[in-house]
């Protein structure tokens, strides 16, 4: 059977073998690198004490002076650590004013790591405080707070509820969801541009600029902003205001920018601003690495030499993450991408675990294979924290933690995802199952959406007709509901007393799609057929919903217990991670690169998300490509194929 399949040191119908080109390298560190009678040499000897020895590119870095910086630091290089001791440096070296520094990076848990980090540096200690460091977000939302913007910060979810209503109240015959058309208002925002700007070229850009404006008149309406104001209300603020930009000219002397492949024109628009005159930016971060175009991120970091010809660059190139195995294969897979500046990473830790290759038939067997194989690893008596499952496509999430949640295999609460059948997308459908194995009125409203029915007006009528559960067949008596709908009703009502739940969630899905064609709605087609291929596996409807409480049962209570466990995430979730051993899944053509990526830019970003998943892992590193994909056939990743051919 599939699930005995073994991993292979080489991908199927590899033609060729290879080993990393060289041993582990070992580079110069600052304990050779600094001399004994330099000006700095205290401040390299202190850190070499307390077990922070770097090496000569990481110094180099350090020690810049004035004028804007580019540091190029690939996987597992040591980029946090030059960006501390940067700081460190500043201070104690040139004694900079500490209230006159900022950092800027992108997560918030990046940034929390980062005031530890530097707090507990000898040479820094309480100063700490006074540095200004946070995400753009945080420490933007501070700037506008103190201008009297003090309005609420509204959540994605609330977001995308104004937007649907504002596409009602614009009786607007747009054919996207709310969360397409909140990608376009980010996007226009994201480059600095306000909403009333926005393009009108076509009818489609004329609507969504109607339902955008809607929408900002709403937020306005009930003093809120949303996640991307922030940044264009600092944008609009300081380039009015020229008070305000000379006020934070005279404060921030010195700006360091983490991750700044990942930097939108808007925030380097301000950073350009901030910095201008004196140009003391230093920005750090990997082109490699750059996986966040759809949010926005620019080509800052391999134009930076544009914008400042003068900038002194430094180029960290040695690994002390994974091992050479894994080193040399995310650099190969890069190496396939034309556009960017060359760069090869070299391992300095040695490692005698090749990555090894599994070729399932289909994303369900490989959920199978990869849960035994971890369930193999914890008896005995692997840690579950060590192990991390990165995956590009969200069906194989699904499978995946649905398999390890039926082994009891523990994971992760941070990374603990709804399972399918909790998933808002397939809601309708679910309730649709909920209301066959017990009929109740707060699932009948859910059934009759998928009906394309007046639910409101017909759960009153209904009500009006029975006291006890409520029986879906009586609406055929309902004096407004059209013949088409009644038709509607008694099919669905046939199917919910005796169908297979396979019949049952094709009925629904087919009602459900039917007034969406047109849209792009990928997502949600996959989540349907995800669900679609697991109500086939079951004979009745009844045993359907058993199997589902159960998963999500066992969910609940992993989730309430709060223990460590296996790490499943997405690979843009997992970057600036590492761990000892990582699978990846899904490493298949239309799944990497996605079958939606077409242009060149695309595709280039898929190969760097392969790299960044491959550069995850330390000591170990093994890659699942199935040989199908919903029913299609797929090759291995073009990625991995061009390395072994």
């Amino acid at each position: 059977m599939a699930r005995h399949l073994q991993y292979y040191p080489n991908p199927v119908g590899a033609k060729r073998k290879w080993a990393p080109a060289t041993a582990p390298l070992q580079p110069q560190t600052s304990v050779d690198y600094v001399k004994e009678n330099e000006e700095d040499t205290y401040f390299f000897r202190a850190l070499e004490i307390e077990k922070t020895i770097m090496n000569a590119q990481q110094v180099d870095a350090v020690r810049h002076g004035k004028g804007p910086a580019r540091v190029t630091a690939g996987a597992g290089a040591g980029k946090t650590r030059v960006l501390i001791e940067r700081v460190a440096y500043l201070i104690s070296q040139r004694d900079i004013d500490p209230s006159r520094i900022m950092m800027l990076t992108f997560a918030n848990k990046t940034a929390a790591e980062m005031k530890e980090r530097l707090a507990s540096e000898p040479s820094i200690g309480e100063k700490a405080e006074q540095i200004l460091c946070g995400t753009f977000h945080s420490i933007f939302l501070r700037l506008i707070r103190g201008r009297g913007f003090n309005q609420k910060v509204l959540s994605e979810q609330d977001a995308h509820e104004m937007i649907a209503q504002a596409i009602r109240s614009c009786r607007s015959s747009l054919k996207l969801e709310p969360a397409e058309i909140k990608e376009h208002i980010d996007a226009w925002k994201r480059e600095g541009r306000n909403p009333e700007d926005m393009a009108e070229n076509n009818k489609q850009e004329k609507e969504i600029k109607r339902v955008a404006l809607s929408y900002e008149k709403e937020k306005r309406d009930i003093g809120s902003i949303d996640f991307n104001d922030i940044m264009l209300i600092s944008l609009n603020e300081i380039e009015a205001d020229d008070a305000l930009l000379a006020t934070l000219q005279a404060r921030i002397e010195f700006v360091l920018v983490d991750e700044f492949q990942d930097t939108s024109t808007i925030q380097f628009r301000i950073l350009q601003l901030i910095v201008q005159g004196q140009e003391n930016i230093f920005v750090v971060g990997d082109e490699d690495q750059s996986i966040y175009r759809y949010a926005g991120a620019g080509r800052f970091m391999q134009d930076f030499l544009k914008y400042y010809p003068g900038a002194s660059e430094y180029r960290l190139t040695a690994n002390y993450r994974s091992s050479p195995w894994i080193v040399e294969l995310g650099n190969e897979i890069i190496a396939q991408n034309k556009n960017r500046t060359p760069k090869r990473m070299m391992a300095t830790r040695a490692g005698i675990q090749s990555p090894m290759f599994l070729r399932p038939l289909h994303p369900a067997a490989e959920a199978q294979i990869i849960s035994d194989h971890i369930m193999k690893r914890l008896d005995r008596g692997e840690a579950p924290e060590t192990i991390a499952i990165l995956y590009r496509a969200q069906p194989a999430a699904n499978m995946l933690l649905e398999s390890l949640i039926a082994k009891n295999i523990p994971i992760q609460g941070d990374y603990l995802e709804p399972t399918l059948y909790d998933r808002q997308s397939v809601e309708p459908i679910m309730a649709n199952i909920d209301f066959a194995v017990c009929p109740s009125w707060e699932r009948i409203e859910s059934v009759l959406s998928s009906l394309w029915v007046p639910k409101a007006r017909a759960v009153e009528w209904l009500r009006t007709q029975h006291s006890g559960a409520p029986v879906l067949k009586e609406l055929v008596n309902c004096p407004f509901l059209t013949i088409e709908e009644k038709q509607r009703i008694l099919e669905r009502d046939y199917l919910l007393k005796g169908a297979s739940p396979g019949i049952l969630v094709a009925n629904v899905i087919q009602a459900m799609t039917h007034p969406w064609m047109g849209r792009p709605l990928h997502r949600l087609a996959e989540d349907f057929a995800a669900l679609q291929a697991a109500a086939d596996k079951h004979e009745t409807i009844e045993a359907f919903d058993h199997y589902v409480r159960g998963i999500n049962d066992k969910r609940y209570r992993m989730l309430k217990e709060g223990a460590g466990g296996v790490y499943l995430m997405s690979i843009h979730r997992s970057k600036g991670l590492e761990f000892p051993v990582v699978y990846i899944v899904g490493a298949s053509e239309r799944i990497i690169p996605y079958y939606l990526a077409k242009s060149e830019e695309e595709i280039a970003e898929e190969c760097r998300l392969l790299h960044v998943a491959v550069t995850r892992a330390q000591d170990e590193l093994l890659i699942s490509s199935p040989s199908s994909f919903w029913g299609q056939n797929t090759a291995i990743s073009r990625f991995i194929q061009a390395v072994y051919q």
